[in-house]
C-alpha cells in the first residue's frame, strides 16, 4: 500500500530510479514473520531481557543526573521532571531506544547517503539524528513535517544542537 506520510517522496524516488529502503515500525504487537519485504524493513519488536534492563538502569541514572542538576521555578516544572520517573515513560524510552539500536544496525549495513523520516516531535526523531550522524556525519536528514504550523508553535524550529536536529525540515504545500 502507498505510504500515508511520505508517498509522495518515494514517487519522486521511484520515478529517478534511485535505490531506497523504508523502515517500519511494528505497532501491531504482533511478531511479523517476514522483516524484509522487497525494499521494506519491518523492525522487530522482540525483547532482549538484558538490553532491556541494562537500558533501564542506563535511563534512571540519566533521568536522577537531570532531577539533581535541574533548577526548577514551579510546579509544572517540579511535575514534568518527577514524570519523567513514571512506568509508561521507561517502557516508551526503552521501546525507543530498542528501535533506535535496529535502525543504527541498517543504517551501518546500507550506507545511506539521505535519511527521510516523519518529524512530529517525538525523542526518537532525535535519537534518530543523532545515531545517524554519530554513524556517518555526511548523511543528510530530512524531517518532513506534516502538520499544520501554528501562530504559537515552536516544535519544528527548536534547535537542540549536538546533532539532533534534522538538516532539513520538509512540509506540505
Amino acid at each position: 500500500k502507498k505510504d500515508f506520510y511520505l508517498s509522495h517522496i518515494i514517487d519522486e524516488i521511484n520515478k529517478n530510479k534511485l535505490k531506497y529502503n523504508i523502515i517500519l515500525r511494528n505497532y501491531s504487537g504482533r511478531k511479523v514473520k517476514k522483516k524484509k519485504l522487497k525494499n521494506k524493513i519491518i523492525l522487530s519488536n522482540n525483547r532482549n531481557f538484558f538490553r532491556d534492563f541494562l537500558n533501564l538502569i542506563i535511563l534512571f541514572f540519566e533521568i536522577l543526573f537531570i532531577k539533581i542538576n535541574t533548577r526548577v521555578n514551579n510546579q509544572e516544572e517540579k511535575d514534568f521532571i518527577n514524570g519523567l520517573f513514571s512506568l509508561k515513560n521507561f517502557i516508551s524510552s526503552i521501546h525507543n531506544l530498542n528501535e533506535i539500536n535496529q535502525i543504527k544496525k541498517i543504517i551501518k549495513i546500507s550506507k545511506p547517503k539521505k535519511i527521510f523520516f516523519t518529524y512530529e516531535g517525538y525523542s526518537w526523531e532525535r535519537l534518530l539524528c543523532y545515531s545517524a550522524k554519530e554513524i556517518d556525519r555526511n548523511i543528510k536528514l530530512y524531517g518532513f513535517y506534516f502538520s499544520i504550523i501554528t501562530k504559537h508553535q515552536h516544535f519544528p524550529f527548536l534547535k537542540l544542537r549536538n546533532n539532533y536536529d534534522p538538516d532539513y525540515i520538509l512540509t506540505n504545500g
